[in-house]
């Protein structure tokens, strides 16, 4: 399954935006995908909303009760989605390339008319007469309750195994359970902390039928998320009750045991194989071998993931969009994040801000780079990916604006006593800040009080206006 285009219109924050994802083939649409935004531009809503239209009426309507979806004085809200069949999407009826294109009506506290019928009550509509040949196809293949394959995975910022509430539909089979972390902040994904003992459990057991199976997919997961994991820790052994690993300082520990970034991972990775493994049966039959003998996945789907940077080193930010498509090399990721390091690994044209204009504004969609894998941090933070005008501290800046006034003052007139302290005072400051490992101070504080200097000059002439000649 693949997400061709999504729609959302009257959506809480949103009035009326589309994106169109990137296509990696003819039949494909597998990627690293990135949505940024500052804090409160609907990133999280977006994928909700996305995961909504993927998962169908009913599944979403046991997530979510869309009560404060719809905006003020709009009578209803609209989703709209066109999604591909995958290679390991099972449907009722003759094979079918053309995209499937579902459309929703979200229903807020206000009663609304659809299509002639009254809805009185917060819901989520599937539109469509339930007759034609559009509407069947989806009731008999994306969202139909028992069809193998179509796999979407959702995520919420609080990938944990505990401390979470308990909720039934995280330990149910089906679509409801695969994306329920995205919509409940309370949900931990218990069910992965003893997937894998009770995989190596089933591995031992000789008389059970399935043991060669059980363990050829145990063998094979082990490996898989070895290969995700970056070093120093792997996994060390696993028995009947957990899992433990090998960490620095030659140290054995359990999973539990291990850091924030390294638990929220693992929670993301373990469930998105535990979920692959219901949803086709198994991943033996879907790895292959590439050279060096390094695993890979070819199984089609969706996943999305919410502040997928939390807790990670920027050296792991810099390699987990890499590795998921290495491991996954046929899954399109759509992911939100404020680190440049998550935006350098997008696909083509896999690249989304949200921003909002003013306060009262929707939120809109712009697409100002179609990729960024050769810039640095530096450049994606200060381009319009995300809008800021200084990498450096907030009072080192102030003190490049003030130095850039003063020298500027110097040009035109001679200093007073007050202002040339103060001018050796800010260049003792800024050449103990402005020097970095490796940089030579005085090529880095000159290249920086010229920016600054260029920086307030603009300011001073877009003050003053043009000017008429005498």
């Amino acid at each position: 399954m693949y997400l061709r285009s999504f729609t959302a219109r009257s959506i809480k924050c949103f009035a009326d935006v589309r994106f169109d994802f990137p296509a990696s083939s003819e039949e494909s649409y597998a990627g690293w995908n990135v949505i940024l935004g500052a804090n409160a531009t609907g990133k999280t809503t977006l994928l909700q909303a996305i995961a909504v239209a993927l998962v169908g009426p009913s599944p979403a309507m046991r997530l979510v009760s869309p009560t404060a979806w719809v905006r003020r004085d709009e009578p209803y809200g609209a989703l709209e989605a066109s999604f591909l069949r995958g290679e390991n999407d099972v449907a009722d009826g003759a094979p079918r390339k053309d995209p499937y294109r579902a459309s929703f009506a979200v229903v807020g506290d206000q009663p609304t008319t659809l299509d002639g019928l009254e809805f009185a009550a917060p819901q989520i509509v599937l539109r469509g007469n339930p007759k034609d040949k559009e509407h069947r196809g989806l009731l008999r293949g994306p969202y139909a309750a028992n069809k193998a394959g179509w796999l979407v995975c959702a995520y919420g910022a609080f990938r944990r195994f505990t401390g979470g509430a308990e909720d039934d539909l995280t330990y149910e089979p089906g679509r409801a359970g695969r994306v329920a972390s995205l919509f409940r902040e309370s949900v931990a994904l218990k069910r992965d902390l003893d997937w894998l003992p009770r995989l190596y459990a089933r591995s031992l057991d000789t008389h059970a039928p399935d043991a060669p199976r059980a363990q050829q997919e145990y063998q094979i997961v082990r490996k898989l998320l070895d290969q995700l994991l970056p070093s120093p820790v792997q996994i060390s052994d696993v028995d009947t009750q957990k899992v433990y690993f090998s960490a620095p300082g030659a140290t054995r520990v359990d999973l539990l045991e291990l850091s924030d970034g390294y638990r929220s991972f693992l929670a993301l990775v373990m469930d998105l194989l535990r979920q692959m493994t219901d949803v086709f049966e198994g991943v033996a039959g879907l790895v292959e071998q590439g050279e060096g003998g390094a695993l890979s996945v070819r199984a089609d789907g969706v996943v999305l993931v919410d502040e997928v940077d939390l807790h990670l080193h920027p050296t792991w930010q810099r390699e987990i969009g890499p590795r998921l498509q290495q491991v996954f090399p046929r899954l399109q990721f759509i992911v939100s994040s404020h680190s440049p390091f998550i935006a350098q690994a997008a696909t083509r044209d896999g690249l989304f801000v949200l921003h909002a204009g003013s306060t009262n504004a929707p939120v809109h969609v712009i697409r100002p780079a179609p990729a960024v894998s050769g810039w640095t941090a530096d450049q994606i933070l200060l381009s319009p990916l995300f809008g800021l005008t200084d990498t450096r501290d907030p009072a080192t800046e102030v003190l490049l604006k003030e130095h850039a006034v003063l020298r500027g003052k110097a040009k035109f007139e001679k200093l007073d006593a007050a202002d040339h302290k103060r001018l050796i005072e800010i260049e003792q400051a800024l050449a103990e800040r402005l020097t970095a490992p490796g940089e030579l101070r005085k090529e880095d504080v000159d290249a920086a009080v010229k920016l600054a200097a260029d920086k307030v000059r603009r300011m001073l002439d877009a003050k003053a206006g043009p000017t008429s000649s005498r």
